[in-house]
């Protein structure tokens, strides 16, 4: 049962990292940030919810990944002012800023499930001090 549920985890998490680069690759500038951090959002919610980590706490440790999401709009900078550039810019960009978007979403996945098993080894999950001290270490 366990391996199922860590394989369900991977194939959302290859599906959100799929969707993120789809995101990022919309060829309008600043575009992507506010749809990243809510897919991101959705996705730690699934991830967690696979895992049996109760909704309501999800919802406050998503304030806390949301938080974080601010530091790949810095990342996705670059990607952002080429698609200014009409045409040849913005087919670049989207390609840079896809390729981060997946990136991050997918980083993002992986440590979710790493605090996710950690939670339910320890029986933390209606804790939400404990969900949100182990996403930060673990994000």
């Amino acid at each position: 049962m366990k391996k199922k549920i860590e394989q369900e985890a991977a194939n959302s998490i290859k599906y959100y990292a799929g969707v993120a680069a789809g995101i990022g690759a919309i060829p309008v500038p600043c575009s992507d940030a506010v749809l990243l951090s809510g897919l991101q959002i959705k996705m730690v919610k699934d991830i967690f919810e696979k895992f049996g980590i109760v909704a309501s706490f999800v919802d406050y440790a998503a304030e806390l990944i949301a938080s974080r999401i601010a530091t790949q709009v810095g990342k996705s900078v670059a990607g952002n002012l080429l698609k200014l550039i009409p045409g040849v810019g913005s087919a670049i960009g989207g390609a840079i800023n896809a390729s981060v978007a997946s990136g991050v979403t997918y980083m993002f996945g992986c440590g979710t499930v790493k605090a996710a098993k950690i939670i339910v080894e320890n029986g933390w999950q209606r804790n939400s001090r404990m969900i949100v001290s182990v996403l930060k270490q673990c994000l």
